[in-house]
């Protein structure tokens, strides 16, 4: 069963329904916050284009039988101008993957697998340089040596990348955080990667100038 058309419908009520008036709670993880909506909850995180949705259930998600929390979330901010860096190093995308995992006290090798803003090829290349992957230059030997591959050393964007989905802008972030929850619950479908449990996010806007990254783990 595709439960996709069902997070997106129910996100879009949320999003698009004036007449309701949400309660927000405190989250108790950072960058974490609670959504409670008509004796629901909602677990949201701001991402760099849009709020994602994690999870739907009950008032105290904790009964739920799956749950996905966030372990670590960062922000780096770059310059805008490209004259000002060197458009060929997303350095802002290598801090905040660096901050993230130090937070989260992981390395890159425990991700179970990442999905990444794959606006345009080039982009997802210097992505897999940034995040440390491969070496500086060497982008393009991930995917020629399997290493991204669905049953790879790491997979990237087993979802099929933003691409597959026309990269809808502010859509974005949430379908990527919400594809990896339903990973870590292991309600992917035929694009799961077996035995998920820590997943790596990278979304960007502008050309690496907001730099997002989170790890998410399944906490039931």
């Amino acid at each position: 069963m595709n439960e996709l058309p069902h997070i997106y419908s129910r996100l879009l009520a949320v999003c698009t329904s004036a007449r309701r008036r949400p309660t927000f709670l405190n989250g108790t993880l950072p960058g974490l916050f609670f959504l409670d909506l008509d004796n629901e909850l909602l677990a949201f995180f701001k991402t760099v284009t849009a709020t994602a949705l994690l999870e739907v259930g009950s008032l105290n998600f904790l009964q739920r039988q799956k749950a996905v929390a966030f372990r670590a979330a960062q922000h780096v901010q770059d310059f805008l101008p490209i004259a000002k860096r060197d458009i060929l190093k997303f350095e802002g995308c290598t801090q905040a993957w660096g901050r993230a995992l130090s937070d989260a006290g992981i390395t890159l090798s425990d991700l179970s697998f990442v999905e990444t803003h794959d606006c345009f090829t080039i982009a997802e290349l210097i992505e897999y340089e940034a995040m440390g992957l491969v070496p500086e230059g060497q982008g393009a030997r991930a995917i020629k040596d399997g290493i991204t591959a669905k049953d790879g050393k790491l997979p990237i964007n087993p979802s099929g990348g933003l691409k597959s989905k026309g990269h809808p802008i502010g859509a974005t972030g949430v379908s990527m955080h919400a594809l990896s929850a339903m990973q870590l619950t292991n309600t992917a479908g035929g694009i799961q990667v077996d035995g998920a449990k820590l997943a790596g996010i990278f979304n960007m806007g502008g050309a690496a100038v907001a730099n997002y990254v989170s790890v998410l783990e399944r906490i039931k």
